[in-house]
C-alpha cells in the first residue's frame, strides 16, 4: 500500500489482511444527528458493525455543529475508528463549521485531502469546503488531483467528495433531484477554469480512455430523494450519491421506517472486479 500526502500512517484496520481475496467497502454520507446538542452521529451509525468492512468511506456532514475540539475527534475515533488508515472522511460543510480542520489534520496526522493506493484501487479524498479565499490550499489540492491523474496506473479510481460538485457535467444529469445544496458551484482552484466540468472532468475522461474505471462518490444527499443516485456519462465515468436524513425527519414530525440508503462495494482481488449496490441502512449488520 502506498500513501501520498501523508505525514504519518494510521493504524491498520484489524479485518484487513494480505490473505483476503474479496474486500468490502462501505460509503455513508450526511449522517449527523440533526441539531443534537451532543453533536453526534445518527444513532444508527453508532450501532453498525463497521469492523466487517475493509474500508469505510464517509461522505461528510458527520457532525451537525462541526469539529468542537478534541472531544469531537475522540468521539469519532471511538465510533468510526477515525485514525485508521482505512477510514476516509470527505469533509462536509457542517463538519468544517468553526474552521477547525487543522485540529483534524493534527489528530489524524494527514491533510484533509489526500490519496491512498491499495489493491489496484486509487482513492482520492477531496475537501470541498476549503475557504474560497484560501487559494494556497485550494490550488494545492487541485495540483494533487492533476498529479494523481497524470501518473495513475490503477484499474479503479475513486474520487470521494461531499458536495455533488459534478452536477453540471452533462445537461441531463438528474442531480437537482438529489443534491442537498448547489454543489456544482464549487470551484476546484482559484484560477480559470474553476468548476468541475472544465477543471477536473477532462482528466477523468483521459483516465477512462487509458483503461481506468472512474467513480465519483458524493454524500451530500438524502434530503430530497432516498433512492441513491447512479449516473454514468457517455465517457464511462460513473457518479454515485447517497446520504441519510432520518434524524431531521423525526425532528419535523415525520415518523415511520426510514428508507435511508448506504452504498456498498465488493472488490474481488482475484478477478479485479469491483461491484457496487445501494442497500437500506437499517438492514446493515449491527454490533
Amino acid at each position: 500500500m502506498m500513501m501520498l500526502v501523508l505525514v504519518a500512517c494510521k493504524v491498520q484496520h484489524p479485518i484487513s489482511n494480505a490473505n483476503k481475496t474479496v474486500k468490502h467497502y462501505l460509503f455513508i454520507g450526511h449522517c449527523y444527528s440533526y441539531q443534537d446538542p451532543n453533536n453526534k452521529l445518527d444513532p444508527r451509525i453508532e450501532q453498525l458493525n463497521l469492523q466487517q468492512y475493509d474500508q469505510c468511506w464517509w461522505g461528510g456532514d458527520l457532525l451537525f455543529y462541526g469539529i468542537k475540539g478534541k472531544r469531537s475527534l475522540n468521539y469519532l475515533n471511538k465510533t468510526i475508528d477515525l485514525k485508521n488508515s482505512n477510514t476516509h472522511w470527505a469533509l462536509g460543510n457542517h463538519d468544517t463549521l468553526g474552521n477547525n480542520v487543522h485540529l483534524l489534520e493534527k489528530y489524524t496526522l494527514q491533510k484533509s485531502y489526500y490519496v491512498q493506493q491499495e489493491d489496484g484501487l486509487t482513492l482520492m479524498v477531496l475537501n470541498n469546503n476549503i475557504a474560497n479565499d484560501n487559494c494556497k490550499e485550494r490550488n494545492a489540492q487541485y495540483r494533487l488531483f492533476q498529479q494523481v491523474c497524470d501518473t495513475l496506473q490503477s484499474k479503479y479510481f475513486v474520487l470521494l467528495t461531499h458536495q455533488l460538485i459534478w452536477g453540471k457535467t452533462e445537461p441531463n444529469m438528474p442531480t437537482a433531484k438529489y443534491d442537498n445544496g448547489a454543489g456544482y458551484r464549487w470551484k476546484a482552484s482559484c484560477s480559470d477554469p474553476f468548476h468541475f466540468e472544465a477543471a477536473m472532468y477532462p482528466y477523468l475522461i483521459e483516465l477512462q480512455q487509458k483503461g481506468t474505471q472512474v467513480y465519483v462518490i458524493s454524500g451530500d444527499a438524502g434530503q430530497l430523494n432516498k433512492e441513491g443516485l447512479a449516473y454514468t456519462t457517455a465517457d464511462g465515468v460513473t457518479f454515485l450519491a447517497t446520504g441519510i436524513n432520518h434524524t431531521a425527519e423525526v425532528a419535523f414530525g415525520r415518523t415511520g421506517k426510514s428508507p435511508d440508503r448506504a452504498l456498498l462495494f465488493e472488490h474481488d482481488l482475484t478477478t479485479q472486479q469491483l461491484h457496487w449496490r445501494f442497500d437500506m441502512l437499517d438492514s446493515l449488520p449491527k454490533k
